[in-house]
């Protein structure tokens, strides 16, 4: 009887790699039988992964409404509204420029900025291309693609963290949309110069961390509602240009941190509120080319960082307030083109940075005050068309930087006053009847 020899065979030396191949490859194996093998009846498909998986794919995890919960959400909106933003351009050339394509990254598209941490979009200004475009950015015939078109898209309120939104001069249309008021991280929101109708959302006043507020050049109408009144930490507010009727909101005197406002060539009626007088960091008012009424109120004269003051081209009735000469950083001041009577306040000399005043095209009366004669940054002086009567002060010509001289078309009597030749930097004189 035969006697078997068994014999231990030594086993192969895998390589760890190898090793972990061989287990992915069983695992891969039993994973493809148990879901069916493709194109045979009854296997359900099997799902390929791309390197690069189409946009449907990404966004599929984007809300369609609400906030932006993330940066490719960003992206995906930003991609979704372009269209819109281009309605009134050559897309075709728009395109390559602006690099708001799929396969660019969001923080290399045209006028978006990312920051922060987690990274957001927290910039996007847009403003008309004209001064951007250059031969050697290889964009040919731009002349005819400078400008955005269409409306604002109210998805642009979907970008939770914007902080900065400038679409300035360009051709965009339709109304303001509200949604832009659940951009609570805004700081600086500028529509101005483009072809915006409508009333302004009175929903802006919802931007608690907004700081400047530029919305003119538009064809807005309307009265100004007040709860941008409600803004704590505006700093300028600019609504000028447009078409807005109503008075003006006292709640605007509300404003603590105001330093510039300029609401000027609307259809404003009513008085300028007493409250404006309430802005202690004011430093810019304009209010000219409306039909504003009623007298000027003093309180005018506790604002007192303001350096421009214009009113001209109203309705405004009675004597110029002497508390206007407590306006010690006063630069510019124009009253012309209104319906005040009374004498030129003496006060008004105490003005020392005033470089220009303009009190033309009223009703004033009395002389001429010779304090004026102290304001020696004064570069224009015109009293023209009025009734003021008297002599030419000889004080006037302590005006050593003076340029511009209009007394014409009032009632001064006497002569030149020889003073005058004292002015050196004289350009222009009429003084006549």
């Amino acid at each position: 009887m035969r006697r078997l020899r068994l014999t231990r065979t030594t086993s192969p030396r895998w390589s760890p790699r190898l090793r972990r191949t061989l287990v992915l490859g069983v695992l891969a194996a039993g994973l493809w039988v148990g879901l069916g093998m493709p194109g045979f009846p009854g296997s359900p498909p099997v799902l390929a992964m791309s390197a690069h998986p189409p946009r449907s794919v990404l966004t599929q995890a984007c809300p369609t409404q609400g906030p932006s919960p993330s940066l490719a959400c960003d992206k995906a909106i930003l991609l979704a509204l372009r269209d819109d933003l281009l309605a009134g351009s050559h897309t075709g050339y728009n395109m390559g420029f602006l690099r708001w394509q799929d396969d660019v990254p969001v923080r290399d598209f045209w006028g978006v900025t990312v920051g922060g941490e987690p990274p957001r979009v927290t910039r996007l200004a847009m403003s008309s291309w004209k001064r951007a475009m250059s031969p050697s950015m290889g964009v040919p015939g731009c002349q005819h693609c400078t400008y955005l078109g269409g409306i604002v898209p109210p998805a642009l309120g979907r970008l939770a963290q914007l902080e900065h939104l400038a679409l300035t001069a360009n051709r965009l249309t339709g109304p303001i949309p509200s949604e832009l008021s659940q951009l609570l991280h805004l700081r600086h929101l500028d529509l101005s110069g483009n072809r915006l109708t409508g009333s302004i959302p009175g929903e802006l006043g919802q931007l608690t961390d907004l700081q400047h507020l530029d919305l003119s050049g538009n064809y807005l109408t309307d009265p100004i509602p007040g709860e941008p009144g409600q803004l704590p930490h505006l700093q300028h507010l600019a609504l000028s240009y447009n078409r807005l009727t109503g008075s003006i909101p006292s709640e605007l005197g509300q404003l603590p941190h105001l330093r510039s406002l300029t609401l000027s060539n609307n259809y404003l009626t009513g008085p300028i509120p007493g409250k404006l007088g309430q802005l202690p960091h004011l430093e810019v008012l304009v209010l000219s080319h409306n039909r504003l009424t009623s007298s000027l109120p003093g309180e005018l004269g506790q604002l007192l960082r303001l350096q421009h003051l214009d009113l001209s081209d109203n309705q405004l009735t009675g004597s110029i307030p002497s508390e206007l000469g407590q306006l010690l950083r006063l630069q510019h001041l124009d009253l012309s083109d209104n319906r005040l009577t009374g004498s030129i306040p003496s006060e008004l000399g105490q003005l020392s940075h005033l470089w220009s005043l303009t009190l033309s095209n009223n009703q004033l009366t009395g002389p001429i005050p010779g304090e004026l004669g102290q304001l020696r940054l004064m570069i224009r002086l015109d009293l023209s068309a009025n009734q003021i009567t008297g002599p030419i002060p000889g004080a006037l010509g302590q005006l050593v930087s003076l340029k511009e001289l209009y007394l014409h078309d009032n009632r001064l009597t006497g002569p030149i006053p020889p003073e005058l030749g004292q002015l050196g930097q004289l350009q222009e004189l009429n003084a006549s009847a």
